[in-house]
């Protein structure tokens, strides 16, 4: 509890504008015992306003503490928005796609693996997609499928750090893929005499622009830049 007088509050505010700080948005979140967490944006701007208006009323014992700021920030805080019932449904729903999902590409790259006669330029973008979806059904749906089983986030902000890189890292790699692979066959399309099933490098060539394109858009901030 950090208490301060009027006159030295006052001083103290208007030496340090909001305009003179670099990023003024900082996400605050309150842990709930009874559902989980809640998060709202709150600007420095919102807070400088508060505390000001408190010391507008004169001069001498006008006390603010860092605990009447987290108060009102609390205060502020939606409540949850999903009942136990609904982040069951939820859980239920990320159990079936995560293992759905990972049955379903483990299989594919089990056949392409086993049988030669697939393994052709396209079904290797194939492959490359179903590799970024089995990675994400392994790396990022058991984490939200635990939050959502307990109604709360429960690894913590590394783990929320993680969990968006991740899901970020691969969605895009799957993403940046379908384009490929729609490339590939516009190709194909327009020019058909030049297909040639044998010629690996553009393919290979797609995969790995992009997982680099993706990772080269992801890594920054894992490692706390932007």
């Amino acid at each position: 509890m950090i208490p301060f007088s009027a006159d030295y509050g006052r001083s103290k505010i208007r030496s340090v504008q909001p305009g003179m700080i670099g990023s003024n948005v900082s996400l605050g979140c309150a842990h709930r015992s009874e559902g989980g967490v809640g998060c709202t944006l709150v600007t420095v701007t919102d807070l400088y306003e508060q505390v000001s208006s408190s010391l507008e009323g004169g001069v001498g014992c006008t006390l603010v503490t860092v605990t009447d700021l987290y108060e009102q920030v609390s205060s502020s805080l939606a409540p949850p928005s999903l009942s136990p019932t609904g982040h069951l449904m939820v859980a239920v729903c990320l159990g079936f796609i995560g293992t759905f999902g990972f049955l379903s590409n483990f299989l594919v790259l089990m056949l392409f693996c086993r049988y030669r006669t697939l393994r052709t330029p396209m079904n290797l973008l194939l492959v490359s997609i179903s590799t970024s979806e089995l990675l994400v059904c392994v790396l990022g749906t058991p984490f939200s499928f635990a939050a959502s089983t307990q109604g709360l986030w429960l690894i913590g902000r590394a783990g929320c750090v993680w969990y968006g890189f991740v899901n970020a890292c691969l969605g895009i790699v799957s993403l940046i893929s379908l384009a490929v692979l729609s490339y590939e066959r516009y190709c194909t399309m327009m020019a058909p005499a030049m297909a040639d099933n044998t010629i690996y490098r553009p393919a290979l060539a797609g995969i790995c622009f992009s997982w680099l394109y993706s990772l080269a858009w992801t890594v920054p901030p894992l490692l706390g830049w932007s």
